[in-house]
Order: structure tokens, then C-alpha cells, then sequence
């Protein structure tokens, strides 16, 4: 299976101390939106489009993060360009800043601190009307401000799935040393500095619209870290074995057993890895319930599939917003006006398609690849 990692730019409205995002990120270009994606019909054009899918909302895989586009009003009492304050309310000049990094992802968010740092250490005084000098330390004890970098922060103050928060200080007895900043740590990392120094803005006493407002305006759009879509990965599920549960109501009485046992054969062959394209995760087990399944396989004499007779539609999570599944959830496969001895040929190409992630040809198993005529389909191709 392909193991590239498409590099995607997209833009997320982002929720700041409390408030939501929406300006163009005043530190580097706006990025391009990647536009949407429909449901993978199954057809064999596999090569130039892989499998998209629909994003389901039961509780997400991965720390997901959620759009936020709700604005709230910039404060009555903003500035506008002058200067917040004369006085220094932390009471120091410098100030020792600590990171604390929660995201266990390898990242390193040093340099991206020390930049915001220098940000403010060139424009407090000209902003917040007063000069601060900080400096990194790693003692998060005796530091003055810590950063935190989490995956996701639920809330801050009354707000929620908001994506970075720190208090807005104004006077001396609002101090809280070490004073805690969270930025949620799924974002690039020109707008993670961006993230970093807006809020720390707000702990120089800078309130949303005040200078320099592209910095703290209320809407900011940023741009996530891609993640690894699921038909890049050799498993795009959080579990295994997957179960597998048929709808043969609609089948004849006459070929229904058949159609089970054409089922079966489609499993069984992924079970025995009969093929060097299967990955090792991969394992099926039959159930009754189409509800409860993982793979849910219509076999109809109808079809439901928008340009072919069969087709798979993968339903799953798209935590970094790219219009396309990073994991799978459940997948619908559908099946009508096959011959009865060819189901497990289209049963098993589809689960490739929609369980597996496979989109190009060289991917598939060669039994089950789109060129075996009729004659194969109908065959004991799994032997």
C-alpha cells in the first residue's frame, strides 16, 4: 500500500482565549481550502481518485478537532491602536517562561516559544505600553508563565472547543504566578507561533481588537498538521477482527445459501492471507447484525450505487478537516444483479476498497483486480 503523506493545507476558524477565529493569518500567506469530497462510487478509476468517505460524529478516534465559528464581540473597552498601559502589572521586567509540552507527538516546540518570545520582547512596549523581556527556563515551578502545549482544550472560561486560553490581565492583583497558557497542538507551526503570541498578548493586557489587530483580532484562520489518510495507512481501524453481517432479504430463496457461502469465501480469503497485498491486521468474522457490524454487505437485485451494480462507501474521521478519512468507523458495501456465483468476487474487492483503503490497481490482490473477466469472477478464485 502507498505510503505517502499528502501535504494539505487547510484552513480551520479558530477559537482564541474564548472567542473564534476568522482573519487571514497575519504571519504567512493564507492557505488554499481543499474543497470537498463525495462518496467513492467504487468505480474502477481507482488510480486518480482514492476512497473518500462520510464523517461520522459518534466520539472521534483521534483527538479530533472541532470547528468553531461562533465570533464574540471585541470588548467595549479596546484601544484600538494606543497603547493598553503605562504600568507593568507583572510588576518585573523579566519574565521567565517554562513549556510544558503534552502532546507526546516528538515535536519540539522550543524554537516555535523562543519566536513568539521574541515578538513581544521587540513590541511590548509599543503595544501593551510597557517593555518586557522574556526568557525560556525549564523549571515550571519557578517560572512566571508556563505554556502548555495539550491536543485539545474542552473550555476556557465560559467557552468552548476553544484553541488557545490564558487570563487577561489589566492590573497587579490579577498575577498568578506561574500563570498557565494552553494551545492546543494540532496546528502548524506558523500558526502555532501565531497562536502563541496572541495569547500571551493577552496576558501583556491586550484585549481582542486591540494593536496590533491582525495579533489579536477575535478571528484568526490557521492551518492544521495532515494527518495520514486512511487508504495511505496498511490498517485505518482501532480494532480487529472486524465483523462482517449480510442482507440477503432481498436475494431468491433458491440462491440465498449460495450467497452466504460466496460471503464466506470473500472473508476467508482475506483470513488466510492469501495474497502479500493483505495486511496482517486484516481479520473478518461473520455476525447477525447489520446494526452492530463493521462491514455491512447489501446484496440486492437492485442497485443502490450511484454508477455501478457495486460499490463500498467507508464512513469514519477526519480529524485534521482534508475532506477525507483518517480512520474508519463502519463500511457499507453493496452488491446487486450479480450473478450468485460471482458475489464473493465483488464482496472481496469491495472489502479492498472500503476496509482496506486499496485505490490503485496494483494494490489489489490479483484475483480480485478489475481486468479478471467473468469467467475468473465466477471461478474458485480464492483457492
Amino acid at each position: 500500500m502507498r505510503r505517502r503523506l499528502t501535504i494539505l493545507s487547510i484552513i480551520v476558524m479558530m477559537v482564541l482565549a474564548g472567542c473564534s477565529g476568522g482573519v487571514t493569518n497575519p504571519l504567512t500567506d493564507s492557505p488554499s481550502d481543499t474543497g470537498t469530497a463525495g462518496p467513492h462510487d467504487g468505480s474502477d478509476t481507482l488510480d486518480d481518485t482514492p476512497p473518500t468517505g462520510t464523517v461520522v460524529t459518534e466520539g472521534p478516534i483521534e483527538n479530533e478537532t472541532e470547528r468553531a465559528e461562533t465570533p464574540i464581540d471585541t470588548p467595549a473597552d479596546s484601544t484600538g491602536d494606543k497603547p493598553v498601559s503605562e504600568e507593568n502589572p507583572w510588576g518585573e521586567r523579566t519574565l521567565t517562561v517554562a513549556i510544558d509540552d503534552q502532546m507526546n507527538d516528538g515535536r519540539s516546540y522550543e524554537s516555535i516559544v523562543e519566536n513568539a518570545l521574541s515578538y513581544w520582547n521587540e513590541n511590548s512596549e509599543k503595544y501593551a505600553g510597557y517593555p518586557i523581556e522574556y526568557e525560556v527556563g525549564s523549571d515550571a515551578d519557578d517560572a512566571d508563565l508556563v505554556i502548555s502545549f495539550v491536543p485539545n482544550i474542552e473550555s476556557c472560561n465560559t467557552k468552548e472547543n476553544v484553541q488557545g486560553c490564558a487570563p487577561l490581565y489589566v492590573s497587579e492583583d490579577q498575577i498568578k504566578r506561574p500563570t498557565n497558557v494552553e494551545i492546543q497542538g494540532t496546528y502548524n507551526e506558523t500558526s502555532t507561533k501565531l497562536l502563541v503570541i496572541h495569547e500571551l498578548g493577552h496576558t501583556l493586557g491586550l484585549r481582542h481588537g486591540d494593536a496590533p489587530k491582525q495579533i489579536m483580532a477575535a478571528k484568526s484562520d490557521f492551518t492544521t498538521i495532515p494527518k495520514t489518510d486512511a487508504h495511505e495507512k496498511d490498517w485505518a481501524w482501532d480494532h480487529s477482527p472486524l465483523t462482517v453481517a449480510v442482507d440477503t432479504s432481498s436475494v431468491a430463496p433458491q440462491n440465498k445459501q449460495k450467497v452466504s457461502n460466496q460471503v464466506d469465501k470473500a472473508i476467508n480469503y482475506y483470513n488466510s492471507k492469501g495474497d502479500n497485498h493483505i495486511p496482517g491486521q486484516a481479520s473478518f468474522t461473520r455476525v447477525n447484525s447489520m446494526e452492530d457490524a463493521d462491514i455491512k454487505i447489501t446484496v440486492d437485485s437492485s442497485s443502490n450505487c450511484a454508477q455501478s451494480g457495486d460499490c463500498a462507501q467507508p464512513f469514519g474521521y477526519d480529524p485534521d478537516h482534508d475532506n477525507r478519512l483518517e480512520n474508519y468507523a463502519f463500511t457499507e458495501i453493496s452488491v446487486s444483479d450479480a450473478n450468485p456465483d460471482a458475489v464473493g468476487w465483488y464482496v472481496a474487492r469491495r472489502i479492498g476498497i472500503g476496509a482496506l483503503g486499496y485505490t490503485s490497481i496494483g494494490e489489489f490482490p490479483t484475483p480480485l483486480r478489475s481486468s479478471q473477466p467473468e469467467s475468473v469472477r465466477t471461478s474458485r478464485w480464492w483457492q
